[in-house]
């Protein structure tokens, strides 16, 4: 019976040889847009979960902006009462020129960050330490591969290059390369290096509620906080009068989890 089917199943197919091609480009075609589909999907659910405070980790945002002044940050961390910890993020639109003892290099996806940052991000440390990392003006974590690239066997802790022409840096960690994340790094900068790399040596632009919005800001949350509408009511009426929110100006803050 089966034999019989089988013979029937293939003579069908001499028969009509252009429907059938049609039929199994189709089916290919298919099955491919599927699998795609399936690994994008499921790499996406991927990105981030490597933090071990995953669900804890917001980025506070405007309506429309998702870049902050730089005492945003400082501001909620010390006002409000359900934020255990901020750090504010800058990743830069000049180009990271470095130059490590004869040999210059162009790198990306260079960023700064306060010293928190590894506190709420669980990025593994093979050297150094997340809590004094970047503590220190002119301090830079690598990633494993940036510290092969730069020192290759050698133990990287304390040695130097220079930022942007003048700026010596200090290696002051290292990390493993970053898994899936939606803040793709190969070298961390402390904060406060800005004040020299970006300021002229002002202290005044590095906490400030007026100004450009350039710096995403992290917040870990406290155990069992709610960002709920009335959370939302009470963040956003904690900004109303200080600048640049008077004169009737009204805050849109929201908290978005990662």
């Amino acid at each position: 019976m089966y034999q019989s089917v089988i013979l029937s199943f293939f003579r069908s197919l001499k028969k009509s040889k252009t429907n059938t091609l049609i039929t199994f480009i189709g089916l290919i075609l298919g099955i491919s847009t599927f699998i795609v589909l399936y690994l994008y999907v499921d790499q996406q659910r991927k990105v981030d979960r490597f933090n071990e405070n995953f669900k804890r980790i917001y980025r506070l945002e405007l309506e429309r902006c998702a870049a902050l002044q730089s005492g945003v940050g400082p501001e909620v961390e010390e006002n409000i009462p359900e934020i255990e910890l901020s750090s504010r993020v800058l990743q830069p639109w000049w180009k990271h020129y470095l130059r490590i003892q004869d040999q210059d290099f162009i790198e990306q996806d260079i960023i700064f960050a306060d010293p928190s940052f590894f506190t709420i991000f669980s990025h593994e440390f093979i050297a150094g330490s997340p809590e004094s990392a970047l503590v220190d003006p002119n301090s830079i974590v690598l990633t494993q591969s940036m510290a092969y690239k730069f020192f290759g066997h050698d133990s990287p802790i304390g040695q130097t290059l220079t930022y942007g022409g003048n700026q010596l840096l200090t290696v002051t960690g290292v990390i493993k390369d970053v898994p899936l994340s939606h803040l793709p790094i190969s070298a961390c900068i402390s904060y406060v290096t800005l004040k020299d790399v970006l300021w002229g040596g002002q202290t005044a632009p590095m906490r400030q509620l007026v100004g450009s919005n350039n710096f995403l800001t992290y917040v870990l949350a406290r155990e069992n906080t709610r960002f709920d509408e009335a959370f939302t009511t009470k963040l956003n009426d904690h900004f109303v009068g200080l600048p640049p929110y008077v004169n009737g100006t009204e805050p849109t803050f929201f908290m978005r989890p990662l």
